[in-house]
């Protein structure tokens, strides 16, 4: 996620930037297993709408 000073720049220079959905996740420890992978499927379920909404993104630009 960009903020500030990093999203104004991009503004400036013109630069497409995936705004929404927008998700703060805590204690993400917790989410992944000793192999680093996501142990709740609601959780990657969560987390697809996001590469989705950047891979509609890139077929725009």
């Amino acid at each position: 996620m960009l903020v500030g000073a990093e999203q104004g720049a991009c503004a400036f220079l013109n630069m497409p930037i995936l705004q929404q959905p927008e998700a703060y996740l805590g204690n993400v420890a917790e989410l992944l297993d000793a192999n680093g992978h996501l142990q709740n499927e609601g959780t990657r379920n969560f987390l697809q709408t996001f590469v989705d909404a950047f891979i509609e993104l890139i077929k725009k630009h």
